[in-house]
């Protein structure tokens, strides 16, 4: 047994899985306040949690973490009278947390105000430092999966009662602390203290820290197991539906994923010949149209699209903070999956791009394929198939490749290209008849393996 093995199994048992998340729980907290202790240093501004107590332990003698405690009180009140029976007393638990997190701000505010911050650009980096201790401090938080803090919690109530989503909530929540503590402070002392350029900066970037926290440590489950374990934070309270499917009546699926150029199309319908299955490729566009009540010309153009405004880029990060993921607001897309997934469903064939080995990924009978190939093959057959030129056909393939690899990463939080495959296959080094043959044959052998 490897020493990993033997860390998850002892720490799988509930008093050190316990012993171990609280300590994990404390080590994010502390970041969290030594990021509010910091950024009030400054002098640029707090985040917008953070905001009014910030705001008001610069107009009075009162300190920031005493404000932060009363205010989180507050948010445990408005969550009992907004969930009234809904409630759970359990969830009182927090509030030790929340003392703790107030006495670590007031412990660490002396001390930050220590370090020297002679020039406006130091004050900057220290802002930009003040990030990514915060997201840290908030992703162990999330990952240690004890308690919500009543910040988070107050949000979903209003969301739970409202029905309103809950990263718009989160968003108007933020910027309503903002609001509010920009105008106590213009207020009382008629000028912007705690409120500033720095406010948000955190506001702006922990959001996305966070996530590129999660994509690095993927595998934080194998640390501190939480599955299976007590915890009363947002991803408890909602199970995971179970899906259940009669064996034999599946349809068989493999789906071809490809770099672009690569001739994952043509291996595609080698393949659906060789089974006597169909091949849903371009006619999937017209089948989505239908789905969305959207033209086939506007599938075709929008299909791997992505927005990328600031407002729906902090819509989404506000997921981050509770540990989830934003819900798909894309039509488009979630048209394309409901057409994948009734194909998959009703038929055996050959389904080609757009993910589907991610939308399927739950599905027993899918044999998921990736085609990739040297960048010089792939710009002949692109010259010769699209008529255009060397230049232009690599700029083709590097812009097509990211559309569908920020696609991926986007809606499914899926590595377009590295994981999520059966087999990943370079077309280079066999001809498309004998790698048809060798995927129909793996393909069968996977099948053959889940029918038993």
């Amino acid at each position: 047994m490897s020493i990993g093995e033997r860390w998850f199994k002892f720490f799988d048992k509930p008093v050190p899985n316990l012993l171990l998340r609280l300590i994990v729980m404390f080590f994010g907290l502390s970041c969290v306040a030594f990021g509010v202790a910091q950024s009030r240093a400054t002098g640029l501004g707090v985040s917008t949690i953070s905001a009014i107590p910030g705001v008001l332990s610069f107009a009075t003698p009162i300190t920031i973490g005493v404000f932060t405690f009363i205010m989180n009180m507050i948010f445990i009140v408005a969550q009992i009278v907004l969930l009234k029976r809904d409630y759970k007393p359990l969830q009182l638990l927090c509030i030790p947390f929340v003392m703790i997190f107030a006495g670590l701000i007031d412990f660490f505010v002396p001390i930050c105000q220590m370090l020297p911050m002679p020039v406006y650009p130091v004050k900057i980096l220290v802002i930009l430092c003040c990030c990514c201790i915060t997201a840290l401090g908030v992703w162990l938080q999330v990952k240690a999966a004890l308690v919500m803090l009543p910040g988070d919690g107050v949000v979903q109530a209003i969301s739970a009662v409202t029905g309103v989503d809950f990263g718009k909530c989160k968003l108007a929540f933020d910027m309503s602390n903002l609001i509010i503590g920009a105008v106590l402070s213009l207020v009382l002392m008629a000028g912007l203290y705690g409120v500033r350029e720095g406010t948000l900066l955190l506001a702006l970037l922990v959001g996305p820290i966070i996530k590129q926290l999660g994509r690095l440590f993927p595998n934080m489950e194998r640390f501190m197991p939480t599955k299976g374990h007590v915890t009363l934070t947002a991803a408890s309270k909602e199970e995971e539906p179970e899906v259940s499917f009669e064996k034999e009546a599946l349809p068989l699926v493999i789906t071809i994923g490809r770099e672009y150029g690569s001739g994952g199309r043509e291996l595609a319908r080698a393949i659906g010949d060789r089974l006597e299955i169909p091949v849903y490729d371009h006619s999937l566009i017209d089948m989505t149209a239908r789905e969305s009540g959207l033209t086939p010309a506007y599938v075709r153009e929008h299909e791997q699209e992505l927005r990328h405004g600031i407002l729906y880029n902090l819509y989404a990060q506000q997921y981050a903070y509770i540990g989830k993921t934003a819900a798909v607001d894309d039509e488009l897309f979630l048209a394309q999956a409901r057409t994948i997934t009734n194909l998959a469903t009703h038929s055996s064939c050959v389904i080609v791009g757009r993910n589907a080995n991610a939308i399927l990924a739950e599905r027993e009978h899918v044999f998921s394929v990736f085609v990739k190939a040297p960048i010089k093959q792939r710009i002949e057959r692109v010259c010769k198939r699209d008529g255009l030129g060397s230049h232009e056909a690599l700029t083709k393939i590097k812009q097509v490749d990211a559309e569908r690899r920020e696609h991926a990463r986007t809606f499914l939080n899926s590595e377009w290209g590295k994981t999520g495959y059966d087999l990943i296959v370079d077309s280079s080094k066999e001809s498309i008849p004998v790698l048809a043959d060798n995927i129909v044959k793996a393909a069968r052998n996977k099948f053959a393996a889940e029918a038993n």
